[in-house]
């Protein structure tokens, strides 16, 4: 029988992995770690195009959007 388990704590995996060797029936294989990635869906092209249209009809410049996202102090 195959088992995978996700740890979602870094420590307690450790722990269980430690505890888990010491068991005589249970073999362990390890594989090259994978990269974590985030449940969130990674946006793609067309996720980007669909926020083409969120400032349609703002009475808005891209000065004014410029501003607000980095305001500076000189």
């Amino acid at each position: 029988m195959e088992m995978l388990i996700r740890v979602k704590n870094e420590q307690k995996a450790i722990h269980l992995f430690s505890v888990l060797k010491e068991l005589s029936y249970v073999e362990i294989e390890t594989s090259p770690q994978k990269k974590v990635t985030s449940k969130k869906k990674v946006a793609s092209e067309k996720d980007f195009e669909n926020l083409f249209g969120i400032w349609a009809n703002r009475d808005i410049t891209l000065k004014e959007i410029r501003e607000k996202a980095w305001k500076r102090k000189f």
